[in-house]
């Protein structure tokens, strides 16, 4: 099968990579356009990176399918014309609040197929008029992420963007419990409590999970970040704040800790901080259910099924 990814994938953290690598370790052959790239040749004229790219989309006519990920400058007449060439799928992987402000929804509407990695967006894009909408989350390149069985030099980490949320919630953790090693990986202005370096990312960001006994997740929405999923990949036990997108996903207690206030949080992080083998059973299992269900083979699996191309 020919595909096309129109991402970005000329950036070795960026998840469409990710994707292109398992679509051709599943056999396919995989073109991409990279189309923030080509945005900066175009000095940031957005309708003339639409114009090429369907200059290019018409050049690569014998494409079978073409994957638009997230492509938050790709106009919907792009997308509409694309589908007009070949099967088209619309994928999305962020939170609803960033669906509403890019209008992806009226993205996934010019599309063969959509999907996203949560439900409220899924239903933002139902309810808009795409036909053909799939829940599907993004997978993780074990590879990449895996659990390196090294000594663990931190109880916590935290990685992520900032948001006062999550700066509140950590601080919080860090006044309570001063005498636990919490690591803040991300930019942003984080409380000078707290131990925090730049974001790192792909074998720099593993070794930090790895050396950590627990990772928090701190949601911006109903869904949840793939901190989780690459997470348990690195075989660290997960405490994340209650969603029902986690429910839905994993087996709480078993697969996950689930909180829904810092207290809760706090008293956990105590706990499995003591108990050593409640915390690794738990993050085996956890590393066990991304090995078996999703990877990002798993993923593009998905796709290929919903195109009945697997």
């Amino acid at each position: 099968m020919n595909i096309l990814i129109v991402g970005v994938c000329d950036i070795p953290h960026s998840t469409n990579t990710f994707m292109v690598k398992a679509f051709e370790n599943l056999g396919h052959n995989v073109l991409v356009y990279n189309y923030r790239t080509v945005l900066k040749e175009k000095n940031n004229d957005v309708l003339e990176m639409n114009n090429n790219l369907m200059e290019f989309i018409h050049i690569n006519k014998e494409q079978d399918l073409i994957v638009f990920c997230k492509t938050d400058v790709v106009l919907p007449e792009t997308i509409r014309y694309a589908t007009s060439v070949t099967q088209t799928w619309y994928w999305f992987m962020d939170p609803i609040q960033t669906a509403r402000g890019m209008g992806a929804n009226l993205l996934a509407r010019e599309a063969t197929y959509s999907s996203a990695t949560c439900e409220e967006v899924k239903s933002l894009f139902l309810t808009t008029g795409a036909k053909d909408v799939f829940k599907i989350n993004e997978g993780v390149d074990v590879s990449l992420y895996y659990n390196m069985n090294i000594d663990k030099k931190h109880d916590i980490i935290f990685f992520g963007s900032y948001s006062n949320k999550r700066d509140q919630i950590l601080s919080y953790v860090y006044e309570i419990l001063p005498s636990i090693n919490l690591l803040v990986v991300g930019n942003g202005m984080w409380s000078e409590c707290l131990d925090n370096v730049p974001a790192v990312y792909n074998e720099d960001l593993v070794k930090y999970i790895n050396q950590s006994k627990l990772s928090i997740n701190i949601s911006r929405s109903d869904s949840y970040s793939d901190r989780v999923a690459l997470s348990m990949a690195c075989g660290t036990m997960v405490l994340s704040e209650y969603t029902s997108q986690i429910i839905n996903d994993f087996e709480v207690n078993r697969e996950v800790v689930a909180w829904r206030k810092p207290e809760e949080l706090c008293s956990n992080i105590e706990y499995y901080l003591k108990e050593e083998d409640e915390r690794n059973y738990i993050a085996e299992q956890g590393h066990n259910k991304i090995l078996n269900t999703r990877t990002w083979e798993h993923s593009c699996l998905k796709i290929l099924e919903a195109v009945n191309y697997a």
